[in-house]
């Protein structure tokens, strides 16, 4: 028999939110609209990124890195097999990356590359998969949006506009930008919209399903995971929620993240001891806890809120006793325990994945500004539901963009799926004040405040805003120095001898993607002991450089003189290695090669006497 809480009532839709009590009250999706806003923007997009897809040129060493990945799979490396081999060779970079983003790459690079070419096909892989990303994330939310607010044609198709004048979206979603960020966005704003589903069963198996693929993309997913699984518990013990949609939800989130694992987890991954990666005993604190979830639901379903609360703790503390006591050494930060000499040097200058309070007030400002607006609309249309359907599906939303508000403001390349989520309440206060606008006599009038009301409360005021009170000064300058960049001088590599290059962090993807050369190090907290050493002969006097460098097989040395991480240490040490090659003081072990650029400093190893000094 089944209780109040696990069948909602049908109640009048509340004059005041223009949502839909029942999903089949809606009418057909609209596709054709949705496919002409994807298209206006995809158009626009593809004019401002057109100079890089031309270049083949990835404004970010992921992507590089990702690309890399994907053509060695193209060229025969094993799919269970993620090591980069050309990163410190011969030993590799085993990568915490999942094989599920190189998927999309490679439907696309592995038929086209035999008829057009590998580097045709690379650039249409490049252009067509960020922006099927971004399509797909327009989808999610006009589902969302629709089951929200209602059928309201101008609201519903605003929201994939809204949702591209989001900064902290759109960085992860243009053309070239290819790395996971934004089907974490994507596959985040299905699970939610999938909440929204009017059928328990149903809602819980999807919802299920698209938060295993976000959490099986990178464990950086787990928050939102917890928090999902957490709201949904939270609302059937008050309530307010079916218990079969937690129920479906825990079983689904299971077992898909069991199959992934399966499926695409190298064999290492299987006894590994990091904590970087989803391993056996999250899988099985999975399975442990949507088991006494289900357990604790059947119990205390004819229970009343106490005895609800404490079975679901229960449940909750099982599947978290059983994490803990499978993998005891992951019960802290993956980083905790960083390198000191690694965390000042690299870890802390990763601004993306940095909290709110140490970001720029533009940085900051879009973490926070538009999130908070969707918070506030969202509480206002839960306030004003009345239907029950209608109720639940407000309360949801003001949970949801409650913990990815919370997520988010911690670390930046979060803040994308705050920003999504934050839209439907945005629109409801669009739906608001729409008609005292529209009620303006005349037309042009009329149609200016509608744009500045939109304007207003769309994620790109807040930005612009902030941007123009404190512009940002700490992006690099990539302008030429002298000569034709950074970009021809990479290509200049590939006409010396193949070699090892011991090189700056953050070059390393993009010298394997675009040359034939290896490289010592790259931007991943794996190569801990290698970063060490990277920054210790950066930072070092001479000696200690000639130390490392002579000690190893490195054919080249190479920085770039005007990037952000040399001006990291040249701040830090201004009479060491790094500052001493910039200014000119070229050490005798070391032979300078010309580049068609000053933007790049390459210098070949003098192995023999030179290096034994």
């Amino acid at each position: 028999m089944a209780t109040a809480a696990d069948t909602p009532t049908v109640a009048p839709v509340a004059p005041n939110v223009s949502a839909v009590e029942t999903d089949s009250a809606l009418p057909p999706f609209p596709w054709l609209g949705l496919l002409l806003v994807w298209i206006i923007v995809s158009a626009m997009l593809l004019v401002r990124f057109w100079p890089d897809i031309a270049t083949h040129h990835l404004t970010d060493v992921d992507d590089a890195m990702r690309l890399q990945q994907v053509r060695d799979l193209v060229h025969g490396q094993s799919w269970f097999d993620m090591t980069q081999h050309r990163i410190d060779p011969p030993f590799g970079l085993a990568m915490h990356w999942s094989r599920l983003v190189d998927l999309p790459l490679l439907a696309v690079i592995a038929p086209l590359a035999p008829l057009l070419g590998e580097a045709r096909a690379e650039q249409i892989a490049i252009t067509l998969v960020p922006l099927a990303t971004l399509g797909a994330t327009m989808v999610a939310l006009m589902i969302a949006v629709r089951r929200l607010i209602g059928p309201d044609s101008l609201l519903v198709l605003l929201a994939p506009f809204m949702l591209a004048t989001a900064p902290a979206v759109l960085i992860q979603m243009f053309p070239t930008r290819i790395d996971h960020h934004g089907w974490q966005i994507c596959f985040g704003t299905a699970a939610f919209a999938a909440l929204l589903d009017q059928s328990p069963r149903r809602s819980g198996l999807l919802a299920g399903v698209a938060t295993a693929t976000f959490l099986s993309i990178s464990l950086e997913g787990l928050p939102f995971a917890v928090a999902l699984a957490g709201i949904l518990a939270l609302l059937w013990a008050i309530g307010r929620e079916s218990s079969a949609r937690l129920v479906a939800f825990m079983a689904s989130l299971a077992a898909t993240e069991l199959v992934y694992f399966v499926a695409t987890a190298p064999t290492i991954r299987w006894a590994t001891q990091l904590c970087d990666v989803i391993k056996p005993a999250h899988v099985e604190a999975l399975i442990v806890a949507a088991a006494a979830t289900a357990l604790a639901v059947q119990l205390t379903r004819r229970r009343g809120m106490a005895q609800r609360f404490a079975a679901l703790a229960v449940a909750g503390a099982i599947g978290a006793g059983f994490f803990a006591l499978a993998a005891p050494n992951c019960l802290g930060s993956p980083f905790g325990q960083m390198d000191p000499l690694v965390r000042r040097f690299w870890y802390d200058n990763v601004v993306e994945g940095l909290p709110f309070y140490d970001q720029s007030l533009v940085g900051a400002v879009s973490m926070i500004a538009f999130p908070v607006v969707g918070l506030v609309g969202a509480a206002f249309g839960w306030a004003r539901a009345e239907a029950s359907e209608t109720r639940r599906r407000w309360l949801l939303l003001v949970l949801v963009a409650l913990a990815t508000f919370l997520i988010g403001v911690m670390v930046r390349r979060a803040a994308g799926l705050s920003n999504v989520i934050a839209i439907p309440g945005a629109l409801l206060i669009v739906q608001t004040l729409r008609p005292r606008v529209e009620s303006i006599g005349a037309s042009i009038p009329r149609i200016l405040s509608m744009a500045a009301m939109i304007f207003a409360l769309s994620p790109l005021m807040p930005v612009s805003a902030a941007g123009w009170i404190a512009p940002e000064t700490d992006a690099p300058d990539l302008t030429p120095k002298t000569g034709c960049g950074v970009d021809c001088g990479i290509a200049a590599l590939n006409r010396l001898p193949a070699g090892l290059m011991f090189n700056e962090v953050d070059i390393g993807p993009r010298l394997i993607s675009a040359t034939h050369h290896d490289v010592y190090v790259g931007g991943y907290h794996r190569m801990e002991r290698q970063l060490h050493r990277a920054i210790a002969a950066f930072i070092g006097s001479p000696e200690r450089a000639r130390s490392i460098i002579c000690a190893g097989s490195f054919d080249y040395v190479l920085l770039a003189p005007d990037s952000g991480e040399s001006a990291v240490y040249r701040t830090a040490a201004p009479n060491g290695f790094a500052a001493r090659l910039i200014a000119g003081r070229t050490p005798g072990w070391l032979s300078p090669i010309v580049l068609p650029t000053t933007d790049l400093l390459l210098y070949r190893v003098n192995h023999g006497a030179p290096c034994r000094g």
